[in-house]
Formats: C-alpha cells, structure tokens, sequence
C-alpha cells in the first residue's frame, strides 16, 4: 500500500507531507489523492523515491520479502539450508530492484525525449 509506505517513510525520517509535496512540486491535496487512490504516475513515483533516499521498489512493496521467503522457504523445505537460500533469493530480488529502477529511469527519459 503506497499510503502506509510514504507515512511510514515521512514519520521514520521525521518529514512532513508539506515537504514530500514541495519537492514532487504538487499539492497537500494531490498527496491525499495519492492516498486516496493508492497510486500515482511513474515519474511522481520516482520524485517520491529521490525524496526518501528509497528504490522506487520500496515504495511498490507491500512486505518485508526477505521475511516472507523465509516463511515460505522453511515451510516447502524444512531442514535444508535455510540461509544460503535466503541469500541466494535476497540478492535475487535485490537485482531486480536494480533492474526495476533502471527501467524506470529509462522510461522517464524516453517520455522526456518524446515531448
């Protein structure tokens, strides 16, 4: 949920929403709009993410995955190394995040080129 991933970004670095809103140049009211459809475009997305100091993934996520790996990992394997498969899935999903941004910002420069 965006929602509670930006107040919980705003809240553990001691930001404001008026902050967050200066610096993506929109509203106090575009932000609640935010929340309220629990979406924004990309490029706000990204504003976001350099506002935060955050991959724009942490933004998009839901949960910790490291934790729900291991959750799901101790339950379809039991015994097994357990930790060597978590890191061999963190790093996994750690590129992708990689991947996600670098796209973005591709996506982000091609819209900029286009106008």
């Amino acid at each position: 949920m965006l929602k509670q991933k930006i107040q919980g970004l705003l809240k553990a670095q001691r930001r404001t929403v008026k902050e967050l809103a200066k610096h993506i140049e929109m509203s106090d009211t575009a932000i609640r709009n935010i929340y309220a459809r629990d979406s924004c475009e990309l490029a706000t997305l990204r504003k976001m993410a350099d506002f935060f100091d955050v991959p724009v993934t942490d933004l998009l996520e839901e949960a910790d995955l490291r934790i729900q790996i291991e959750n799901m990992e101790r339950s379809l394997n039991p015994g097994q190394n357990e930790s060597e498969i978590i890191k061999q899935l963190t790093n996994i999903i750690n590129e992708q995040r990689k991947r996600i941004d670098e796209l973005t910002d591709k996506l982000l420069e091609a819209k900029i080129n286009i106008i």
